[in-house]
């Protein structure tokens, strides 16, 4: 098992050092994917910003916001609300740490997009804001060319769809 950004596993894929990646997919194109589970998008707001008591996050404002950048190698999270938007934000600070981001939030360096798995459970004083209209990553696993995978492969793909797809299980 190894760990590394979206830039690492995606060549360690392509070079067959790993069987799967798993991985927010929805940028993948050169790799068999299977979705597991939508994961929310959230601007994240110091607990004292002049936005934090509105229902929504107004989009235009990630033009002009300071804004924390979480670098995730070829693939980020946050793109998927700036090209949605045809958005430029206004980069001040980068980290390739969810936690390095929460903490320059919390502190009032900025505001920045992150996803609910990363923010639901934070021990930062931040607050998680919507957008008025959601965007998602989807998370899931990469593969080289499923047929080919080893059966211990297969199996691991097939219990983790399952875990994902149980009526009762934690994570749909």
């Amino acid at each position: 098992m190894s760990e590394g950004d979206f830039t690492e596993v995606e060549e360690g894929l392509s070079a067959g050092q790993f069987d799967i990646g798993l991985f927010a997919i929805q940028n993948i194109t050169n790799f068999e994917t299977i979705t597991l589970k939508k994961d929310k998008l959230f601007v994240i707001l110091p607990e004292d910003h002049p936005l934090a008591g509105e229902p929504f996050f107004p989009i235009e404002s990630l033009k002009t916001e300071p804004f924390i950048y979480l670098d995730e190698g070829n693939d980020n999270d946050s793109q998927i609300i700036f090209k949605a938007n045809h958005i430029s934000p206004n980069i001040k600070y980068s980290s390739k740490e969810d936690n390095t981001v929460l903490s320059m939030v919390e502190n009032g360096l900025g505001i920045a997009i992150l996803p609910e798995l990363v923010v639901s459970r934070t021990c930062f004083r931040v607050i998680p804001k919507r957008t008025a209209h959601p965007y998602y990553r989807m998370l899931g696993i990469a593969v080289k060319d499923r047929k080919r995978t080893s059966i211990a492969v297969r199996e691991f793909i097939s219990y983790t769809q399952k875990q994902y797809t149980a009526p009762f299980g934690h994570p749909t």
